[in-house]
């Protein structure tokens, strides 16, 4: 049997070293010998051993190792909450978090990373094995507040991947990189300008996915929960605001990049299979490596204190009883 602790190993050590001390105390002392005290002593000492994890090995097993980082760019800023993916039923906000997921789950024994635009470029995720937490993040995707929520400056936030990625590049330099590029495409300029040489050499492959109809849609209002009402639309000099695709913009981030462009479409044959763009990357390196594989024992220590407990609660009860029938 071994101890894989869920807490840090030095807490166990000293509360163990607490529990010895003070039992050998009340040992010492005969008005501390009482049934109730040890009873006690024994649901702590068994909650710390359940933390404590204790585990038997059961054989050996192997895992599959992908050897790539991946980075996630979502543009989140204030045309992302048009109405207009998926033919209407999403909002591009929605499509982004779907998609997200269905990345996750194709790169799950990846390392993966989110940057997001929304207020300013920032690292909502940093670069974790933990397919979990994307999905938390995917379900936690909700538009800004439309009048806090900043420009869409989209070569800002690749400037910003690129930083991050070069830095994580550094920290693993033999893991291999890829980047997944999610926005409608709507900038601030023109045309979106970034170190695209720079990006290029820090990553091995990727996508670019685009969100939004060519011809465009109106934008509600976001108050500060993230919730829309598609009934105050944003308007500018007495107009309404329409948000569209700017599939040539994306298509010249692609292009720069050497990387496929998509336009999301939640029923489209090109974006179906996620590994499509996979293998055009080469950038996964599946290898093997053995591991131990345990089956755990907490449960044990958990079901013996859950016992002491509920004998302690009949205790207390039985006395709060009987000093109620002496009152009478």
């Amino acid at each position: 049997m071994t101890f894989l602790p869920i807490i840090p190993a030095f807490l166990i050590y000293i509360g163990f070293a607490a529990i010895v001390g003070f039992t050998i105390f009340c040992i010492i002392n005969k008005k501390l010998r009482r049934t109730k005290i040890f009873r006690r002593i024994g649901i702590v000492a068994l909650l710390l051993l359940a933390f404590a994890r204790p585990v038997i090995a059961n054989g050996s097993a192997q895992k599959v190792v992908d050897n790539l980082n991946l980075f996630i760019v979502v543009d989140n800023t204030g045309s992302m909450a048009a109405h207009d993916a998926d033919g209407g039923e999403s909002y591009r906000f929605e499509a982004v978090a779907n998609d997200i997921k269905k990345i996750a789950s194709t790169f799950s024994s990846s390392k993966i990373s989110v940057i997001t635009l929304d207020y300013n470029a920032t690292l909502s995720v940093p670069l974790v094995n933990d397919v979990d937490t994307i999905y938390s993040y995917a379900n936690s995707l909700r538009p800004k507040n439309t009048f806090k929520s900043s420009d869409s400056d989209l070569g800002a936030t690749l400037d910003y991947a690129t930083e991050r990625i070069g830095k994580y590049n550094h920290r693993y330099p033999k893991r291999k990189s890829i980047v997944i590029f999610m926005s409608d495409g709507e900038d601030i300029k023109s045309e979106t300008v970034f170190k695209s040489d720079e990006l290029s050499k820090n990553i091995s492959g990727g996508a670019i996915i685009g969100y939004g109809t060519k011809s465009g849609s109106t934008i509600g209002t976001v108050n500060n929960d993230g919730e829309i009402d598609e009934n105050e639309i944003i308007r500018y000099d007495g107009k309404d605001i329409i948000t569209k695709l700017n599939e040539n913009n994306l298509q010249k981030i692609a292009d720069k990049l050497k990387i496929n462009y998509y336009e999301h479409d939640s029923s489209a044959e090109k974006f179906s299979d996620i590994n499509s763009f996979i293998s055009t990357t080469a950038a996964s390196d599946l290898g093997k490596e053995d591991t131990s594989s345990y089956e755990d024992l907490y449960w044990v220590a958990m079901l013996g204190a859950i016992g002491l407990l509920f004998w302690e609660c009949y205790s207390i009860l039985n006395a709060l009883l009987l000093e109620r029938k002496a009152v009478k």
